[in-house]
């Protein structure tokens, strides 16, 4: 024990951030199915990432692999852990699972505001209404662009933010790479007031 007076200082444990994803009013299953993949979850686990808060608007895919149902541990995995029949010369990994993401799913709301201020990562459909919500915030954004619209403006707009700095986008198959090579460090914040800029780059880009 230490001197008198001293106080023994436990180590806080470090915080994991959190995530938001965004669909927007539409349906766009696509994006959820991509997310939720035994890489996609890898990924944020990798980065730091403990928690996801899922908007799929009018979507109906159903969660698998993010938030799978708790499974028991097997006899053999336990009697290795207690040195028992697997033999005592070390315990096997194997029968070690991740940590679990903490998982949040709703259909919609009137406001996002809070789910994206409480976030350390917002990832969104290309709306240019969720898309300048975000960057209004300043928070670090990652934008999924649905390859399945037709006349696809939204791309576009991500492909010129991206250009820009201000954001990094993909489409829903790169998402899970997306994630793992995400750094905010690299981002320019954008500064809101001044989209005429951007309104005669897109017009360009469609002329």
């Amino acid at each position: 024990m230490g001197g008198r007076g001293g106080i023994a200082r436990r180590a806080m444990p470090k915080k994991r951030k959190s995530v938001f994803v965004t669909v927007g009013t539409t349906q766009f299953d696509s994006l959820i199915e991509a997310l939720d993949t035994p890489e996609c979850a890898d990924a944020l686990r990798g980065n730091g990432y403990g928690s996801v808060v899922i908007q799929r608007g009018k979507g109906t895919r159903e969660l698998v692999h993010l938030a799978p149902r708790r499974r028991r541990r097997s006899r053999a995995a336990g009697e290795n852990a207690r040195g028992g029949a697997g033999g005592g010369a070390g315990r096997s990994d194997r029968g070690l699972e991740p940590e679990p993401l903490e998982v949040r799913v709703f259909d919609f709301a009137p406001s996002l505001a809070d789910e994206m201020l409480a976030a350390d990562l917002v990832v969104s459909h290309a709306g240019s209404g969720s898309v300048f919500e975000a960057l209004g915030m300043r928070k670090p954004l990652l934008v999924v662009v649905n390859d399945a619209l037709m006349d696809n403006h939204q791309a576009e707009l991500a492909e010129e933010l991206g250009k820009r700095g201000h954001l990094r986008w993909c489409e829903s198959g790169g998402l899970a790479d997306a994630i793992a090579t995400f750094d905010p460090r690299g981002l320019t914040p954008y500064e809101p007031g001044d989209p005429s800029g951007i309104a005669r780059a897109l017009d360009d880009a469609l002329a």
